[in-house]
C-alpha cells in the first residue's frame, strides 16, 4: 500500500493478509490520507513494487487520469474514453473507481497470472 501523506511525501507499507490491509485502509481513510495500491502480489520479505519481485496478479486494468496536462479534462471524459472502449473491444463491464483525478477500471481474473504468462 503507498500512502502519500499531507506532507505530499510518498511511503509504502507492505502488509501479509487482505485484511491487514483493510484494517490500514480503514485507519489511513478516516485520517484523510491518499491512499494508493499495487494490485501484484510480491515476493514474500521483499518490501518493493518493482516488476522483478511480482508473482502474480489477479486483474487486468486501467488507469485513465484527468486534469491539467493529462489525456482527459475530467473524469467524465475518462468515462467516455471507457465506454468507447469497451463497445470496440467487446470486454465485459468492468468495475469502476474514482480516482479523484480520473478513474480505475478493473476484470479480476481467475486463477491469479504470473509474469511469464
Amino acid at each position: 500500500m503507498g500512502i502519500r501523506g499531507k506532507s505530499g511525501a510518498r511511503v509504502q507499507t507492505f502488509h501479509d493478509t487482505i485484511d491487514d490491509v483493510a484494517l490500514r485502509a480503514q485507519e489511513l481513510d478516516a485520517a484523510e490520507y491518499n491512499v494508493y495500491y499495487a494490485l501484484a502480489r510480491f515476493t514474500d520479505g521483499v518490501h518493493s513494487r518493482e516488476a522483478t519481485h511480482a508473482l502474480g496478479i489477479q486483474s487486468f486494468f486501467i488507469d485513465l487520469d484527468s486534469g491539467e496536462n493529462k489525456s482527459y479534462a475530467s473524469p467524465e471524459e475518462c468515462l467516455t474514453a471507457l465506454r468507447e472502449f469497451l463497445q470496440e473491444t467487446h470486454f465485459p463491464e468492468p468495475g469502476v473507481v474514482h480516482s479523484g483525478h480520473g478513474i480505475h477500471a478493473y476484470w479480476p481474473i481467475d486463477p491469479e497470472l504470473t509474469p511469464a504468462q
